[in-house]
């Protein structure tokens, strides 16, 4: 089957596979963890029942895989119900080809570690998923799964996973520069330093307070935003869905396909953008310079 996505592929020295093209479904969170517990269950039984038997690995305290078998699925269950948090890593039943991933790192509001600490939910579809189902079906589940979760924000974006530094050319960077539809929803300090504030601009994009009100609602963005494929909807619990098109697209700085909806959206978008402020930050980028490059790809 031909793919609408560039094919990428990036391999350690070891001959593993350490990058590929994805879709990253993402719900950024606050650290009230034990309130939103059990959508967070639904979530993921959710997500499990969509992909079928696709994950078999939990990966435990010391980053080994256990198979996923009833006891263990039972185990994770009740991690992710237990009150004081939960730090969940589900792998691909294949492990060596990460397809589908399913992450959550649930916080104690009592016990923050940085100021703008959040929780996390996040996981992964490849691209073939998408282009058998269809962009209604993937987007349709999205939804689904967000129930109704206090979301900051989210998104559902072409990403890479799993996004591992090889030291090889394509940097992450370059290849996001490249194809500016790839999204870097994947940092893992996201739920460090992200707060309430916006990660990136992709093709489904989640907003909730205070972020959504400080762009003008979705009557303020709805305003600014006039491409004919650009849908902005309300969503119950003041929340909104802004959807960039009918497919998910790389777009081609090569090619000139820069994608106006995304650079209108990151307009709007721009005072609750999130910005990395950790100047000797570079994993997996290859520099500062290259990450501010790709943060303001859509702005400059």
């Amino acid at each position: 089957m031909n793919s609408r996505y560039p094919n990428i592929r990036v391999y350690h020295e070891t001959g593993a596979l350490g990058m590929r093209e994805a879709l990253a479904l993402s719900f950024y969170l606050p650290l009230s963890h034990r309130t939103f517990a059990g959508s967070v269950l639904r979530a993921l039984d959710l997500y499990s029942a969509a992909i079928g038997h696709a994950l078999g690995f939990h990966i435990n305290n010391e980053g080994d895989g256990e198979a996923l078998d009833d006891a263990r699925w039972s185990q994770v269950r009740s991690k992710i119900l237990a009150d004081r948090g939960a730090l969940v890593c589900l792998h691909d039943a294949s492990y060596r080809e990460p397809r589908f991933e399913f992450e959550y790192h649930g916080g104690n509001e009592t016990t923050p570690f940085l100021p703008d600490q959040i929780s996390t939910l996040r996981c992964w579809f490849p691209t073939e998923y998408l282009e058998e189902r269809g962009p209604e079906h993937l987007r349709a589940l999205a939804l689904e799964m967000l129930g109704d979760l206090p979301i900051y924000s989210g998104n559902l974006a072409l990403s890479l996973n799993p996004l591992v530094f090889t030291g090889k050319e394509p940097t992450f960077g370059q290849l996001v520069l490249r194809y500016p539809g790839f999204s870097i929803t994947s940092l893992t300090s996201a739920g460090l330093y992200l707060g309430s504030r916006v990660l990136d601009v992709s093709w489904v994009n989640f907003l909730g307070q205070p972020a959504l009100g400080k762009v003008g609602g979705a009557a303020g963005l709805r305003s600014r935003l006039h491409d004919p494929d650009t849908i902005v909807e309300e969503l119950p619990g003041d929340r909104a869905v802004i959807t960039l098109g009918p497919w998910p697209d790389a777009g081609d700085s090569e090619q000139g396909r820069m994608l106006p909806s995304y650079r209108a959206l990151a307009r709007a978008l721009e005072p609750v953008l999130y910005r990395e402020q950790r100047e000797y930050w570079q994993d997996p980028f290859a520099s500062p310079e290259e990450l501010r490059r790709v943060e303001r790809r859509f702005l400059d």
